[in-house]
């Protein structure tokens, strides 16, 4: 009986987390192209945010940044990002400054306004379920900091700030042949210079 109990409970987690997954599905063939673009682009518009000992499941962000007012790039714009490690900890070096969170890293944008972020899907608040995010600080910007949420992630709540505009925006993730999660992203803030 008590093999039974534990063939059971396996199933049903083994159920609940390719449930989450259910909704990630592979990138287009032209998806991957721009991926691939992303991927070659200058080592100082590439950020390596977690090494490869990292926990979690690795994710790469494609991102362009444009000004909301007319939709031109912004070249050349460093973006300071943090987050959460996959247990939902940011396990900060300072300890009152949610900035100084252990998984960080600086990007600059490149003349067209993109940049790429290798790092792992963070993990939720403990107290808050279902809120996976990115943080980014992007100076000279209104508001400065600016937050990516993941659509199969992400609670109808989430979803709706997103809509409304502003410092929230929302990736929808695929998936590469190797279990990588990839997400792009067009980030249209309020630029100040």
């Amino acid at each position: 009986m008590k093999e039974i109990s534990v063939i059971v409970l396996i199933f049903f987690f083994w159920i609940s987390c390719n449930a989450q997954d259910s909704t990630i599905i592979k990138v287009t063939d032209t998806e991957l192209h721009l991926f691939e673009e992303y991927l070659n682009l200058d080592s100082l518009n590439v950020v390596q945010v977690t090494n490869d000992q990292e926990p979690g499941i690795q994710l790469i962000i494609c991102g362009i940044l444009l000004r909301k007012e007319n939709g031109s790039p912004i070249p050349d714009q460093e973006i300071y990002l943090y987050q959460t490690d996959n247990t939902g900890e940011y396990h900060r070096q300072i300890e009152d400054d949610i900035t100084s969170a252990r998984l960080n890293g600086t990007v600059l944008t490149n003349k067209e306004g993109r940049f790429t972020i290798k790092t792992i899907l963070p993990g939720d608040y403990v107290t808050h379920p279902d809120t996976r995010h990115i943080h980014a600080v992007i100076k000279d910007s209104k508001p400065e900091v600016h937050d990516f949420y993941f659509k199969q992630y992400a609670k109808d709540y989430l979803v709706s700030l997103v809509e409304e505009g502003g410092e929230h925006f929302l990736i929808d993730l695929k998936r590469i042949n190797n279990g990588t999660l990839v997400g792009f992203i067009t980030l249209e803030v309020k630029y100040l210079k």
